[in-house]
């Protein structure tokens, strides 16, 4: 659907379908949150069709999530570029191209404020990691780590992601067609399978001691969107939410734990999830005048949890 209008756009296997303001692409898109080369669709062989984002200053969206990386596509799949959306259908069908007029201009960032959840995780003594691998082998497991959170975060349906140097952050948008209970499962989720992995870092790698983390998750209003400039883009979120997310986190190693809850993000949890197992805190964080109220757990209690909630 392009407005109320719906067009159709054939995908023979040997063309590149090209989205963008540019008036070289396939599809011309009169719409200035979209960029001049925005994304593109391409065939790989056997009829495997792949999206990828070029780049673009707001981000191409599958089914609501961004692409980060070329994202194969199947049958119904819905393509954000700005505020158009397609859907690809895979069906073999003689259709004629169809184009958008071109606009004219810059490319207008898309910022908007929105309800998120946050996951922070970080390592603890990294220092000590650092200098006790040196600079090869701590590139191998940093490595290593990211490859697989990567794929948990996308596998739960994460928004967008950072990694900063030993730090993990995922943020998951929470919007009115999806359940937060669904949104808060899939934060909870990855919460634990990112401690799954640093416990097979230690076996991947034959260290003798445990590589661990901490963790802080929670939930408010920030600003979401593409934060960079015009060579870069940097797709996050800005705000108190945020920056309270880093601060549970931190705040790990002194209570000690496992994982830190926002108040917030405890207040939206289903019923079956308010377990005993969530332990009330009152917590001294850097930067905030008086102790905040958080919620602890740990990675064994949030594992039975999960189970018995499934």
């Amino acid at each position: 659907m392009v407005g109320s209008e719906q067009c159709y756009i054939a995908l023979p296997p040997s063309v590149v379908c090209r989205f963008g303001r540019g008036s070289d692409n396939t599809v011309v898109v009169s719409d200035q949150l979209v960029s001049r080369n925005h994304a593109l669709i391409d065939c790989r062989g056997a009829g495997e069709y792949f999206i990828t984002d070029l780049g673009s200053r707001n981000g191409t969206q599958l089914n609501g999530a961004r692409v980060v990386i070329p994202a194969r596509l199947t049958d119904g799949d819905r393509i954000t570029v700005g505020e158009q959306t397609f859907i690809f259908r895979d069906v073999v069908e003689s259709v004629p191209r169809t184009q958008i007029p071109e606009g004219a201009g810059q490319t207008v960032v898309m910022v908007s404020v929105e309800v998120i959840t946050v996951l922070v995780t970080d390592i603890r003594d990294y220092t000590k990691w650092s200098r006790a691998l040196g600079e090869s082998k701590l590139t191998a497991v940093i490595g290593a780590m990211i490859q697989q959170a990567d794929a948990v975060l996308r596998r739960h349906e994460v928004w967008g992601q950072k990694y900063i140097g030993d730090a993990v952050m995922g943020i998951w948008k929470h919007h009115r067609s999806e359940s937060n209970d669904h949104i808060l499962r899939s934060v909870l989720r990855s919460t634990l399978e990112l401690f799954h992995i640093m416990e097979g870092l230690q076996s991947q790698f034959g260290f003798d001691e445990p590589m661990r983390i901490g963790a802080g998750i929670n939930t408010g209003p920030a600003s979401v969107g593409n934060m960079g400039g015009d060579g870069t883009a940097d797709y996050t979120a800005l705000g108190d939410a945020v920056n309270k997310a880093f601060r549970l986190e931190s705040a790990t190693r002194s209570v000690p734990c496992d994982i830190l809850v926002g108040d917030a993000t405890w207040e939206w949890l289903a019923p079956d999830l308010r377990s005993p197992a969530f332990i009330h805190r009152t917590v001294p964080l850097k930067g905030y005048p008086d102790p905040e109220p958080a919620y602890e757990i740990s990675v064994p209690d949030l594992a039975n949890l999960l189970r018995r909630t499934e």
